[in-house]
């Protein structure tokens, strides 16, 4: 694959991405993701209640871990 289809690629993905965000939380117009080796994270910020914050360690078979959510939540 070329850079160039990658980086197609890639931005194809973010535009779903960012299309699913703003669906759970319109108000927010930015989505911050990363990924570190093993570790993927993203965060839309400080939302009081539409909060996105959550990470996971690739084949930790724990995760997905999610900020400020109990067990059961689902805000």
């Amino acid at each position: 694959m070329t850079r160039k289809e990658t980086e197609l690629e890639i931005l194809e993905k973010l535009k779903e991405i960012r299309e699913l965000a703003l669906a759970y939380s319109p108000e927010d117009q930015y989505l911050t993701m990363y990924f570190m080796g093993d570790h993927i994270c993203l965060c839309n910020g400080v939302h009081p209640v539409k909060k996105l914050d959550c990470w996971e360690f690739l084949g930790d078979g724990k995760g997905p871990y999610h900020h400020g959510l109990e067990e059961g939540d689902d805000a």
